[in-house]
């Protein structure tokens, strides 16, 4: 576990993000970076989980091994906070993280924020299709950005 302050931990995703949306990626690469400020509190984890996508019913694939770590977490259920515990998904790098994150999202549950043609809209739709359990999710998101 590396973490580090915001700047350095921009400058280290930034290509990777870039990367991924030249190759098709739907994500804009500020929505992308802001989620990962926010889900890691900019913490280089080793198993490379930038977005809290947890096992779920998801099959190994090209980008995730089947790997998985147990850690903590909360949700917001019946508009409370309850901590937990969940199986996370294990990646063998950023790259391969920022792939498997982007398969999630051509599921049809996500296609709002695929047409997301801002990256406000896009945090209001990550939020509104379910990414996370926070209502405050996007908003956290476009605080980050700004």
């Amino acid at each position: 576990m590396r973490v580090v302050d915001r700047k350095t931990f921009i400058e280290t995703l930034a290509p990777y993000a870039v990367q991924v949306r030249i190759e098709g990626s739907p994500m804009f690469p500020s929505v992308r970076l802001a989620q990962n400020i926010l889900e890691t509190g900019c913490v280089f984890h080793p198993w490379f989980n930038l977005g809290g996508i947890k096992v779920g019913s998801g099959k190994p694939n090209e980008w995730w091994d089947g790997s998985s770590v147990r850690k903590g977490t909360w949700e917001v259920i019946n508009g409370q906070r309850v901590d937990t515990s969940a199986n996370f998904r294990a990646y063998k790098s950023v790259y391969h993280f920022y792939k498997d994150q982007d398969l999630l999202f051509q599921l049809p549950r996500y296609a709002r924020v695929c047409a997301a043609r801002t990256p406000e809209e896009q945090a209001e739709m990550l939020q509104a299709c379910g990414y996370a359990t926070d209502p405050q999710y996007a908003g956290k998101i476009m605080s980050i950005i700004n």
